[in-house]
């Protein structure tokens, strides 16, 4: 953020995924935001635990990381933030990546996702 001149104290929402790296990540570098768990990664972790319902472990697992995350999970009500869009462009990436197999540089890598993403007109007038 620093070298683009912003400040992470301006941030005051985060919505990320329930996973330590990201809540320890947000907490570091945006003590000011408030955390709110993506509500698809929530359910996620909910219908995964449905599903092997005959099993009482996936329940009980499940019930343990919504509980230990629970203020974040109550806060999509609040701040209705989800990770959609950046779950999409991941997706994008994802595909450019395996469409070329390899990239020789990060360089290449980072101008076809523009170009994928980017959405660019290349028609020619006529």
């Amino acid at each position: 953020m620093g070298a683009h001149h912003g400040d992470s104290s301006n941030i005051r929402e985060v919505c990320c995924d329930i996973s330590p790296v990201f809540i320890s990540g947000v907490e570091k570098h945006f003590p000011e935001a408030c955390l709110t768990f993506d509500k698809f990664h929530v359910l996620k972790i909910i219908n995964e635990a449905v599903d092997e319902v005959r099993r009482l472990e996936p329940i009980k697992e499940a019930e343990y990381t919504i509980k230990l995350h629970w203020d974040g999970v109550l806060r999509w009500f609040t701040s209705k933030i989800n990770n959609g869009i950046l779950e999409g462009i991941k997706s994008l990436i994802q595909s450019a990546k395996a469409k070329a197999r390899g990239y020789r540089t990060t360089k290449n890598l980072i101008a076809m996702i523009y170009l994928i993403g980017g959405k660019l007109e290349f028609r020619l007038p006529t």
